[in-house]
C-alpha cells in the first residue's frame, strides 16, 4: 500500500470538490461504529448508479471547539461494474461472460 500526504488546498478548491461530489448519482448510508471521547469510527457503504459499490470506514477526531481536527477515510471497492468498453475491448464481452475467456 502506498500512503501519501494531502496538499494544502484553498476554500474555493474544497467548495468545487464538494459540489462535484454532490452531483454524483449515488445512495449512501453511514453510522458510527465506535464513539470514544472526541474520536468516532464510522462505517458505511456508497452505491453509485453505474453499479460501483464502496465500503467505507471513517476515522474522525474532533477538537475542543467541536470541529473536525483529523479525518482519515479508508475505502474499498466491493463490487465494480465491468464492461468490455471499460476494459478497452469494445464489442467484446468481459472475461467469463457469454463464453469469453
Amino acid at each position: 500500500m502506498e500512503c501519501t500526504t494531502v496538499p494544502t488546498v484553498t476554500t474555493e478548491q474544497i467548495q468545487a470538490y464538494v459540489a462535484a461530489w454532490r452531483s454524483y448519482d449515488r445512495a449512501a448510508s453511514y453510522e458510527p461504529s465506535l464513539i470514544a471521547g472526541d474520536r468516532v469510527i464510522a462505517t458505511g457503504e456508497t452505491r453509485y448508479a453505474d453499479g460501483n459499490v464502496f465500503s467505507n470506514l471513517f476515522d474522525i477526531e474532533f477538537g475542543a471547539d467541536g470541529r473536525c481536527s483529523s479525518f482519515v477515510e479508508w475505502s474499498c471497492t466491493i463490487r465494480a461494474r465491468r464492461t468490455a468498453t471499460a476494459l478497452g475491448r469494445e464489442g467484446e464481452a468481459p472475461p467469463g461472460v457469454g463464453g469469453a475467456s
